[in-house]
C-alpha cells in the first residue's frame, strides 16, 4: 500500500554547499537531495543506519529503520528496515515543476534494490521486514525543497 504526501516541503536550513543552487553539478544536486532526506527522515523518527551503502553490487541511498506506522517507535511496534532510493531535481523555473524525479526509478533500479534486500536479509538477523521507499526532492529555490515520499513504492513480487 502506498502512502504519499506530495506537498511536503522542507526549508533547506543546512545546505551542503556555499554557492547558488543553479551552479551545483549533477553530483552536488544528488548529495544535497540526500542531505535533505536525512533531515526529513530524522524529523519523522526514522533511525538512519547507513547512507550510500554498497551491498551486493548495489548502492542503497539510505538504509533506515522505521516502525510499520511510520510514527515514533514505541515498545510495542515492529521495526521495519527501509531501503530508500532518493531522486533529486532542481526546479528553479516554473516549467521545471512538472519534472517528477520519482519516475527515474525504473524496473532495473527496482531489481537492483531487490537484490540488495536479499543480501541484507541473509546478513542481518535483526531484519524482520523490508520495505522499499522512493523519496523525490524538487529543489524549488535556494531555501525550499518539495519532498514526495512514496512509502512502499514497490514490492518484492512486482
Amino acid at each position: 500500500m502506498q502512502k504519499s504526501n506530495p506537498d511536503n516541503q522542507l526549508k533547506a536550513s543546512g545546505r551542503m554547499y556555499n554557492k547558488p543552487i543553479a551552479e551545483y553539478t549533477t553530483a552536488e544536486v544528488g548529495r544535497e537531495g540526500e542531505n535533505i532526506v536525512r533531515q526529513y527522515l530524522t524529523k519523522r523518527g526514522y533511525t538512519i543506519r547507513a547512507t550510500n551503502l554498497k551491498i551486493g553490487g548495489v548502492e542503497i541511498d539510505v538504509l533506515a529503520d522505521s516502525n510499520q506506522n511510520d510514527q515514533q517507535n514505541d515498545k510495542n511496534t515492529v521495526t521495519e528496515t527501509v531501503l530508500i532510493e532518493v531522486k533529486t531535481r532542481v526546479c528553479l523555473h516554473k516549467e521545471d515543476v512538472e519534472n517528477y524525479p520519482e519516475y527515474a526509478v525504473n524496473k532495473n533500479k527496482q531489481q537492483r534494490y531487490l537484490k540488495a534486500a536479499k543480501v541484507i536479509e541473509n546478513c542481518f538477523e535483526q531484519v524482520e521486514s523490508i520495505r522499499f521507499d522512493v523519496i523525490s526532492i524538487q529543489i524549488m529555490s535556494e531555501s525550499l525543497a518539495r519532498i514526495h515520499h512514496i512509502i512502499g513504492a514497490f514490492e518484492a513480487d512486482e
